[in-house]
C-alpha cells in the first residue's frame, strides 16, 4: 500500500496523502481534483500526475520533515507543471527520458523532470493527453 492511498493504521486518524495534495489543489487552484495517479513515491517525496476541472498538473511534492507524525499537512510542493485545457493541443505534451534516467516532461516552454520510473514516458504523456481529450469532450458536449 503506498502512501496515495494509505488508510488509519493501528487505531490513528491518518488519512490518505490524496486529502493533503486535494487541500494543496483546492488552495492553489481552487479545485477539487477529480483524479490523481502516483508517478513515483519514496520516504522523501511523491510525484503525481492530476486532472482539475479544466486542466492537468504534474506535481512533485516532498514530505515535511515531521510528515510521520502528522495526520494532514505533510506534504509541500516542490515543482510543477501545469497544463490548461484552453492552450493545450493534441500531441503538444513531450515526454523523454534523459541520460540520468529521469523523465523530463514539457509542455509550451515549461518543463519538470520527474524521477526515473519503470514505465515507460510515454505512459505519462498518454495520460494527461487523454485526460485533457477527455475534457475538451466534456467541453463541447450541449
Amino acid at each position: 500500500m503506498n502512501k496515495l492511498e494509505e488508510e488509519a493504521i493501528g487505531g490513528d486518524d491518518v488519512e490518505p496523502l490524496s486529502d493533503d495534495i486535494a487541500a494543496w489543489c483546492s488552495e492553489t487552484w481552487r479545485q477539487s481534483p477529480e483524479e490523481i495517479l502516483e508517478w513515483y513515491e519514496d520516504e522523501n517525496s511523491i510525484q503525481v500526475f492530476i486532472k482539475l476541472t479544466r486542466s492537468v498538473l504534474i506535481a512533485d511534492f516532498i514530505f515535511k520533515q515531521d510528515a510521520a507524525n502528522k495526520t494532514t499537512d505533510r506534504i509541500d510542493i516542490k515543482h510543477h507543471l501545469h497544463i490548461p485545457l484552453d492552450i493545450w493541443n493534441p500531441g503538444s505534451i513531450q515526454a523523454t527520458r534523459i541520460n540520468d534516467g529521469r523523465v523530463r516532461f514539457r509542455h509550451r516552454n515549461s518543463d519538470i523532470i520527474l524521477a526515473a520510473k519503470l514505465r515507460a514516458p510515454e505512459w505519462g504523456k498518454t495520460v494527461l493527453e487523454d485526460w485533457l481529450m477527455n475534457l475538451r469532450g466534456e467541453q463541447l458536449r450541449p
